[in-house]
């Protein structure tokens, strides 16, 4: 995934995400080479520059040069480089890429409605080309939500820069929240059958930045629909919503987001393991999600994108919380001196026919390596142990 953006204003940015979210991915296992990153970082540099090609004088992106700006298309843009800016730093990225995307989105928040309710939501004016792209965030409901993850996610970064410089930017970024918020809380029902599920899970996630108590009682109400609508295989503990959705991947990813999400993206409740956990350990989610990889993508680029977004999370969340890790006394050399590092590792013995044939070890320094053995025309059975902790 991490490959030379090229393309429109849409392609280049599906390739600027992969690149981002296969560098955070890689990072929260522990596994991002240097020369990776080097690489990474050099695309990421390369997709910036090329999407100023498509940006427009208001600070909106389109797909071409002459075609209309799109509203999903400009938040994917400010959603991507806003969360890339570690990355690429002060020097590469121009902090009015992001801020004249975000400030053209609120510009498009839809207010003063005659029905008072339909306030604060969003909506597509020129579509995008390739709709997989998008994922299901079609709609009133949908695109609003997500575009509320994406001002939530931005916020971080745009109080780096205006907290005290400019507050009254995030004063109205917070009232622009506060509207599309208000307005997912009122109109949360305005699903259809075949996409109920992704929608919840979607707004559940949405709803999972705010403190409001109201925000609370619906991302409850919408994590108990999603466990009477999810399919739960006990044998591989694995739990999806593959027959109740148009986008199963996406729905299992944003239900995972939603899980391990609560509070503000800076408040002490980010990303911590709730108390109460009605779909079960979010591991289940993940195990799912994880045997839907195909060589490292899913199904399409949106899937790959919000898949690849949930499972760094999750991976930070048990690396932060050391559920999956043993603790070993490592003694320095010279002195006597110890300290303590964290593994994950595996070893499994291979039995044929109840007799022990080998014993296979698994850590990170192999776990990409094929390990074979040859089996013999008269072994009748193979059994399995496998012992020790790490993630799948």
């Amino acid at each position: 995934l991490i490959r030379k953006p090229k393309g429109c204003g849409e392609q280049n940015m599906y390739y600027a995400a992969f690149n981002l979210y296969s560098m955070v991915y890689l990072e929260q296992l522990g596994r991002l080479e240097p020369a990776t990153r080097t690489k990474g970082v050099g695309y990421l540099k390369r997709a910036l520059v090329q999407q100023l090609e498509f940006r427009k004088e208001d600070g909106s992106f389109a797909t071409f040069r002459k075609r209309p700006a799109s509203v999903w298309l400009t938040a994917f843009v400010a959603k991507t480089f806003c969360q890339a800016a570690p990355y690429l730093g002060d020097q590469l990225l121009d902090e009015q890429i992001v801020v004249t995307a975000i400030a053209w989105l609120q510009g498009r928040q839809k207010l003063d409605q005659p029905k008072p309710s339909d306030n604060g939501h969003f909506q597509e004016e020129h579509p995008v080309l390739h709709e997989k792209a998008m994922g299901g965030a079609k709609g009133r409901v949908p695109l609003t939500a997500y575009i509320l993850t994406v001002l939530n996610q931005c916020r971080p970064y745009l109080e780096q820069i205006f907290t005290s410089s400019a507050p009254e930017v995030m004063a109205s970024l917070n009232e622009t929240i506060e509207q599309a918020e208000t307005f997912v809380l009122a109109n949360y029902q305005e699903v259809g059958d075949r996409s109920q599920a992704y929608r919840q899970a979607l707004v559940a996630y949405a709803l999972s930045y705010s403190e409001s108590s109201e925000a609370a009682a619906l991302k409850e109400k919408l994590v108990q629909a999603l466990t009477s609508s999810a399919s739960h295989d006990s044998k591989l503990n694995q739990k999806s919503w593959k027959d109740s959705a148009d986008w199963p991947v996406e729905t299992a990813a944003y239900a995972l987001l939603a899980l391990i999400t609560a509070g503000p993206p800076n408040g002490p409740k980010a990303y911590q393991q709730q108390q109460v956990d009605l779909l079960g350990h979010p591991m289940s989610i993940a195990n799912w999600l994880n045997a839907q990889q195909m060589k490292g993508a899913f199904d399409n680029t949106q899937d790959t994108i919000v898949a690849l977004d949930a499972l760094s999370k999750f991976y930070l969340l048990n690396k932060v919380n050391q559920e999956f890790e043993q603790e070993e006394q490592v003694v320095m050399a010279g002195g006597g001196r110890s300290r303590n590092r964290k593994r994950n590792g595996l070893q499994t013995d291979v039995l044929f026919d109840e007799q022990l044939k080998r014993s296979l070890s698994f850590n990170h320094s192999n776990a990409d390596l094929l390990q074979t053995l040859p089996v013999d025309s008269e072994t009748q059975e193979i059994s399995f142990k496998t012992t020790g902790n790490g993630l799948p």
